[in-house]
């Protein structure tokens, strides 16, 4: 299955960076609203807050990731199923 060597790592890695930038594109099409109940922070006003929210979905996404991976050969289905499960898991 998959193991945690060099070609599984980067399996992993790469896996992660598609399910943020898919995050990320899909996070451009929500709207923008006026309505706010507190005073705007120092990343919203420097126009950093979408490079934060990716880097936050990388370290979620890669957590994720390395937990499945580690409870995966418990899991009772087929590897397809185990594949929607992962898939299922990151987005």
């Amino acid at each position: 299955m998959f193991d945690l060597n060099k070609r599984g790592w980067l399996k992993l890695f790469a896996a992660v960076f598609l399910a943020t930038m898919f995050r990320v594109i899909l996070q451009l099409f929500i709207p923008s609203t006026s309505q706010a109940y507190f005073p705007p922070s120092i990343i919203v006003n420097a126009g950093l807050l979408p490079l934060a929210f990716a880097i936050y979905a990388f370290f979620g996404y890669s957590l994720l990731g390395v937990v499945f991976v580690l409870i995966q050969r418990r899991l009772p289905f087929s590897r397809l199923v185990k594949g929607w499960f992962s898939a299922a898991c990151l987005l």
